[in-house]
């Protein structure tokens, strides 16, 4: 049988481990707005359609289910911290689990505003080698004929690395 304190050791063991992995207790290591949903769902989206292969599209919907269910635990823990508390925790141990949480939320949404930009550099970077690729050889000016053939080298290694 689990007992009390064994339960407490686990607790502050995970405390210490998130702690050890980069997560933050402190109130202030978040942005107030983490704290309100309305600012997190003004975050922009990382746009699948931009993506190319089905794979990544597939990739980055997982990732905002992720997102989106991290967001509502989150809000359901603060409910339950505000209204119930818990007879096996400390409050103390409470505000502790709601800003590790806070501070993984952070970390989430900072990977997901990356990936956003991510994909939307990589889809200019794809409408511009389409643009090189619809040049004419004959249409280059002098020295340009070796160029072309560097944009069709960075384009294929782009498309492998994407693949990869």
């Amino acid at each position: 049988k689990v007992t009390k304190p064994m339960k407490q050791r686990a607790l502050v063991d995970l405390f210490k481990s998130l702690k050890e992995n980069g997560f933050s207790s402190l109130k202030w290591s978040v942005p107030s707005q983490i704290r309100e949903m309305i600012q997190l769902l003004q975050l922009p989206i990382p746009p699948k359609a931009m993506l190319w292969l089905k794979d990544d599209a597939a990739v980055l919907e997982s990732a905002e289910r992720y997102f989106y269910r991290s967001s509502v635990e989150l809000s359901q823990l603060r409910a339950e911290i505000a209204m119930f508390g818990s007879q096996y925790i400390s409050q103390r141990e409470m505000k502790l689990m709601e800003r590790f949480s806070e501070h993984g939320l952070l970390m989430l949404s900072q990977m997901r505003c990356m990936i956003a930009s991510i994909v939307k550099t990589l889809d200019e970077v794809d409408r511009y080698t389409e643009k090189f690729d619809q040049l004419e050889n004959d249409l280059l000016p002098a020295g340009q004929k070796s160029l072309l053939g560097n944009v069709h080298r960075f384009y294929e290694a782009l498309c492998s690395a994407a693949e990869s």
